[in-house]
């Protein structure tokens, strides 16, 4: 334009104004300083500036000079199509030069210390992606997805198209797990649809932090995918998720998508067993074979996580761990989410320390075993393994598939299915099928009707179902049936009159622990009639099944713990009765260091209304203002480490001398006074060291709720046929394991393997492997000496390790080794005085 006035107006003299030179001298000024501005930005910041230069400019057209504005043609070149093509061509061509290797660090280093810029960007790079969707397989589809990503979570923003406008409101008190750990989902209602509203749960800090990143980067995701066969994503929003009676809890950021009324794949099927199962493998086979077109990995496919929608088709859900394939992240990367309820289904490279990650592969071994499940409607390995770490040793060891059922023809399972699925569980992954070959044989066997009629079908998958029911059962409660009508308040009565030390063994108590878990309640005597008040609205800590709120009793701070949320099945019951046995066995403990024990209450006396949205039981203990060990030293990094663990084997060692044992001794379930006093807590695996019916892996809590506590498990806890024992129960040596473990904690700062998968741990503790040695400025008082105390306790044959009241000798040597205050000696000593220690020996 402005070549064009210089050549027809200032050339050729052509002024009937000389008013106009005066105008149009001061337009180009100023469009002029506007240029010499931006092009002295780097490339970055005149990509965030992309839409204020555009209202510049436009600003400036609309002022162009009436007589310069009829001189020039009224469709110029820049304002053709083709130069519309070419600005896309070219901003592309700089977004990929951004977000290059050479280049990316500095672009994410521009973008933090620019007010709005990391989601002007991301705004820019969802654009971008959208128009590669036609089009997934090249390079700037790619490139911009796994940026996108990345940007997403690491900033915890998401493109402005994502938020969802109106309100949503959860409807009622319904609730769902989804299998995992991760996250909670709901119904609820945005207008006049039924939507499912995903929620990530919600732990400490640091897993917290984790948690936000999973979120946006699984909505940033979800956003873009858009198939008949995969859960319609709506948006983000935020929801009012739970309340209190009198008041509301904070809103919580929420996933939205179209409610699936008939439930997840394995729910219809058992109301619907006359279902086309091999059509419902066909819906689940081309919803990911659109994932694999658009270059992404689902990466967790089981069958809670194929929801049926109200045309009874098959659609992928659940897209926490859906990566690009070969993805590996360009900063620090995501830790993965408890991954235990997901090992049934998982390639067998994916269980090992070998550092392979998802691929196409990999979801083709777990997509034959969902397979299997449609048509057995029984986890894979239902009947071969019960707990999830005997199978991952076995898989370690060989090349492990599952058994073909008897009779697998009349359930849908031909000769001609069972060879493609074991095809897609070769140990190679390259000798895998292709999607595409296994969506045509599956296509066929539909087809060609030749399979299993639907009466068939459903008698026979019945037939299956109830065989592997009643298989030995591993995770029901034994319980005594002929103590139906004692009364617990006469039982509980009559064990008070036992001495303490020997309260805990005595059958009696044996007989309360069944009957009060039975009937899922506690003697009459434990329950707070009155004075006892919630003081927060909102949960101030949140575990995998628990929540905790800040209350008072009588003047005294108290914490009220919540059995908040509701599993399905065996793990919802056994979470229950071990709630329960934890409250019975902790009235029973009175020491300076373990958290003291109030008393019990429900949640409808507090007016707490929990996920599950039914009344429970409440634990009411001693407030510990300065939360648990580990966040403790995060806050006081110059904290006596040795003091701390003196005190918590100091409560250790009373238990052992009552003849019980912890069970799960971590960083986390060690409580800090106001005092700067440890105290054991949490109390849920405690039990008898001597009970000869404890189980801990198969009795107590699922594998998806242990997988939390195998980093401090001793090994013969984990296997305990490879010790020639019959069961894995707690005793007073694995309880050394674990306070090794803690004491590990303590002066590393970090969990136990840290750089390990849970599943990884397991193998890592069969070849008999234990983290390495730390360094930093926390293991000061790490010297040889404790560093062989640690290395003690972690021996792998349990007699060999030391007595706990050996450790706490070994510790106080250290404490005199390493500078403490004489003043602290004396507290340690002291207290260790009055605890009238009984020694045990290595036969415990």
């Amino acid at each position: 334009m402005c070549d064009k006035y210089a050549h027809r107006v200032l050339n050729s003299l052509d002024i009937v104004d000389p008013s106009h030179i005066v105008d149009a001298s001061s337009w180009f000024k100023e469009f002029f300083l506007h240029v010499d501005e931006w092009s002295k930005l780097e490339p970055l910041a005149l990509l965030l500036r992309k839409i204020e230069m555009g209202t510049t400019l436009c600003d400036l057209a609309d002022s162009v000079p009436e007589h310069m504005r009829k001189m020039l043609h009224p469709k110029e070149p820049w304002a053709s199509a083709q130069r519309y093509l070419d600005d896309n061509a070219s901003l592309e061509e700089l977004v990929l030069e951004l977000l290059s290797p050479s280049e990316y660090i500095a672009t994410i280093e521009t973008l933090q210390h620019t007010v709005g810029g990391p989601k002007t960007f991301v705004n820019i790079l969802d654009k971008l992606v959208d128009a590669g969707e036609s089009e997934p397989d090249t390079y700037i589809y790619f490139q911009c997805l796994q940026s996108l990503q990345d940007l997403c979570s690491r900033f915890h923003i998401l493109p402005c198209c994502v938020d969802l406008d109106g309100v949503v409101d959860k409807e009622g008190e319904s609730y769902t797990s989804g299998g995992s750990l991760a996250a909670d989902i709901y119904k609820g209602k945005h207008g006049n649809r039924e939507v499912s509203v995903k929620v990530m749960r919600s732990y400490d800090d640091v897993e917290n932090r984790q948690m936000q990143e999973i979120f946006y980067r699984e909505a940033v995701t979800w956003k873009h995918l858009k198939h008949d066969n995969i859960v319609p994503f709506s948006g983000v929003t935020t929801v009012q998720l739970y309340n209190t009676v009198d008041s509301q809890g904070a809103p919580s950021q929420c996933m939205i998508s179209d409610w699936m009324g008939l439930g997840n794949i394995r729910e219809y099927l058992q109301h619907s067993p006359d279902a086309n199962r091999l059509k419902l493998i066909i819906d689940c086979i081309e919803g990911l074979q659109y994932l694999h077109k658009m270059g992404l990995v689902h990466g967790d496919l089981k069958g809670v996580n194929i929801l049926i929608n109200y045309n009874s088709s098959a659609c992928l859900y659940d897209f926490t761990q859906t990566s690009l394939w070969s993805y590996r992240p360009k900063t620090k990367p995501l830790l993965p989410t408890n991954s235990a309820a997901s090992v049934w289904w998982m390639a067998p490279e994916l269980l090992n320390d070998s550092g392979s990650i998802a691929c196409s592969s990999t979801d083709i071994f777990s997509l034959a075993m969902l397979m299997l499940e449609v048509f057995t409607g029984k986890r894979p390995f239902a009947g071969q393994y019960v707990a999830v770490l005997e199978y991952v040793v076995s898989v370690y060891q060989s090349h492990v598939v599952p058994e073909r059922y008897p009779g697998g023809c009349d359930i849908g399972i031909n000769d001609r299915i069972w060879t493609l699925m074991t095809r897609c569980w070769e140990r190679q992954p390259s000798c895998r099928p292709r999607l595409p070959e296994i969506l045509s044989l599956v296509q066929d066997e539909d087809n060609s009707g030749q399979s299993v009629t639907p009466e068939t079908q459903s008698r026979c998958a019945s037939r299956s179902s109830s065989r592997i029911s009643s298989m030995p059962s591993h995770d029901s409660e034994k319980s005594d049936t002929s103590m139906s009508t004692v009364d617990i308040d006469q039982l509980y009565q009559s064990l008070l009159r036992i001495d303490q030390h020997r309260r805990i063994r005595s059958l009696q108590f044996h007989q309360l622990q069944t009957q009060c878990a039975c009937a899922e309640r506690l003697p009459s005597e434990y329950t707070i009639l009155d004075g006892l008040q919630r003081e927060s609205d909102s949960p101030v800590a949140k575990g995998g099944f628990a929540w905790q709120y800040h209350g008072r009793y009588r003047g005294r701070e108290v914490a009220i713990k919540v059995l908040a949320r509701a599993t399905s099945g065996h793990e919802s019951e056994a979470v229950r009765k071990s709630f329960v046995r934890e409250g019975l066995i902790w009235k029973q403990l009175d020491h300076p260091n373990i958290v003291g024990f109030i008393g019990v209450s429900d949640t409808a006396k507090l007016g707490i209304r929990t996920l599950h949205g039914r009344p429970c039981l409440c634990l009411v203990s001693d407030w510990m203002p300065s939360g648990n060990l580990v966040e403790y030293l995060k806050k006081n990094p110059g904290a006596d480490r040795v003091g701390l663990l003196v005190q918590a084997g100091m409560g250790l060692n009373y238990l052992h001398s009552l003849g019980i044992a912890h069970g799960d001794l971590k960083g986390v379930n060690i409580l800090i006074d106001s005092e700067g006093h440890a105290k054991l807590g949490d109390f849920g695996l405690t039990r008898d060291a001597y009970d000869p019916n404890m189980d801990v892996l198969s009795h107590v809590l699922s594998d998806i709720t242990m997988a939390g506590t195998w980093r401090w498990m001793a090994p013969e806890m984990l296997w305990p046929h490879h010790f020639r024992l019959q069961r894995s129960a707690c005793t007073t040596k694995s309880d050394i394991y674990a306070f090794g473990m803690v004491m590990y904690e303590v002066f590393s700062g970090q969990i136990p393997f840290q750089e390990s998968q849970d599943t990884t741990v397991i193998l890592k503790v069969y070849r008999q492997e234990r983290p390495s040695r730390p360094g930093g400025e926390s293991t000061e008082a790490l010297t040889d000496f404790m560093w062989n105390v640690i290395e003690m306790c972690w021996q792998q044959e349990p007699e060999k390790r030391p007595s706990i009241h050996a450790v706490l000798d070994a510790l106080e040597k250290a404490g005199k080794e390493y500078v403490v205050s004489p003043s602290r000696q004396a507290t340690i000593k002291g207290r260790r005085r009055r605890q009238n220690r009984a020694p045990l020996d290595n036969g415990t």
